[in-house]
């Protein structure tokens, strides 16, 4: 059974090989393959632009024979200072870098290739709107500022080129045969420049008309002023040299020269200080009481004080009132920051005795606590009454005839309630407990 097996094994494969054989005889059709394309690149200047028919062409580098190519949909272009470049933005003299399908001469990408540059602004001409930078290191350079560059100046929203003050730290790309600039950038807070100057706080001395002298904490320090010194008087920003007085208090930011003097870039003149308002807490008798003013007297002082809308109604001649008061430098009138009148002082005091009378003590301890607190409170109360009572005497005797009667019915209704409530809690004293 197991021969059997094994030769009709060996003879299926023999039928098997013999029909492979017969296929390996039948031809097979092979696909055409697809060509690879080939991609190479250019750089050199662009000699033309045919935005009309999106052609480019270009001249390497070595004098190889100009290459024209072909600007498709899928053609990506960067040119500095452009944020969605299109042939349009190409123009003739810009080095470029591009790539492109050998055969189709279809370009792939297109960069325009800039010289960069960052230095301070040394120079600027405004009928030629040339900028001459100039680099820690090397050579200035000019350029030209025309339509196509994009400007940026810190602070300003859009910049032209009026914005460009000398002192002024900026970097630029530009094209490295015409020095027409790409892009320019004016850099604010932390610029490199910062670095070689220096800030100085002080008040002023002495001006003249190229000169401003301080008196800092380092001492006096004069500074040397030239028509590009910029001056801001917050909120003041086109302030000039006459808005500086002596005695001013300033901010410079100067620049050292090479024969050791400063010369100011900049002065900030800082506002002054507003006066503090003066704080005051007095207890004092209503004297008068016109509108939202009331007047109050204690110990042959006067003051005159505007109270916030409504609130002068609940005030009358003869009470006394504990009042916080604010004055500022050059102001006549005082401002109630916090009034208390004398009844609404014993209504308080009152008010706790009540609450530590219900306290509802349960331990010995508890009794004596509460029994001491009522002998405070029955004592504050005491001692506010006889304050109050000498007060409105006080300005009972200065008063002014007519005005003597209504103050002494006022005093006379105030020692009643301050009496009574001394009187309740005389009357309701809780006796002392000795702690076991």
């Amino acid at each position: 059974m197991r021969k059997w097996s094994i030769a009709l094994i060996l003879g299926g494969l023999l039928v098997l090989g013999m029909a492979g054989g017969m296929l390996a005889q039948t031809p097979t059709p092979t696909a055409t393959p697809t060509p690879i394309p080939v991609i190479t690149q250019v750089v050199g200047a662009i000699t033309a632009v045919d935005v009309a028919g999106n052609k480019v062409s270009v001249a390497p580098d070595g004098g190889a024979a100009v290459v024209v190519l072909n600007v498709t949909d899928t053609t990506e272009i960067t040119v500095p200072g452009k944020d969605d470049a299109t042939v349009a933005d190409l123009l003739a003299q810009d080095r470029v870098k591009a790539a492109y399908e050998a055969v189709s001469l279809n370009a792939l990408k297109i960069a325009v290739q800039a010289e960069k540059v960052q230095g301070e602004i040394t120079a600027l001409d405004a009928a030629t709107t040339e900028v001459t930078l100039q680099p820690k290191v090397g050579a200035p350079v000019v350029l030209t500022v025309t339509d196509r560059t994009k400007l940026e100046v810190w602070g300003k929203e859009p910049a032209v080129f009026a914005d460009l003050k000398l002192g002024m730290w900026a970097k630029a790309e530009y094209n490295a045969g015409t020095k027409e600039a790409y892009e320019l950038e004016v850099k604010g807070k932390g610029e490199p420049s910062l670095a070689s100057r220096h800030g100085f706080f002080g008040t002023v001395k002495a001006k003249g008309d190229t000169s401003l002298t301080l008196d800092t904490k380092q001492g006096e320090v004069m500074f040397l002023l030239d028509a590009n010194t910029m001056y801001w008087d917050p909120p003041k920003k086109d302030a000039t040299l006459a808005d500086v007085n002596v005695g001013d208090r300033v901010a410079v930011l100067a620049e050292r020269q090479q024969d050791g003097t400063l010369l100011a870039k900049r002065v900030l003149i800082i506002p002054p200080k507003p006066a503090k308002p003066v704080r005051i807490q007095v207890s004092a008798t209503v004297t008068k009481v016109e509108g939202n003013t009331i007047t109050l007297s204690n110990d042959g002082e006067t003051y005159t004080i505007q109270l916030p809308a409504g609130l002068a109604a609940k005030v009358q001649e003869g009470d006394v009132i504990t009042i916080a008061l604010l004055r500022t430098a050059g102001v006549e009138k005082y401002l109630a920051s916090g009034m208390m009148k004398a009844e609404e002082l014993k209504d308080r005091l009152q008010g706790f005795a009540d609450k530590v009378r219900n306290s509802g003590p349960q331990t010995d301890e508890q009794r004596v606590k509460q029994s001491r607190d009522l002998e405070k409170v029955k004592d504050m109360l005491r001692e506010n009454m006889e304050e109050h009572q000498e007060q409105i005497s006080r300005v009972v005797e200065k008063a002014a005839p007519q005005a003597r009667e209504a103050l002494q019915k006022a005093a006379e209704k105030a020692r009643e309630g301050w009496q009574q409530a001394v009187s309740a809690l005389e009357k309701d004293r809780t006796p002392t407990f000795r702690v076991r």
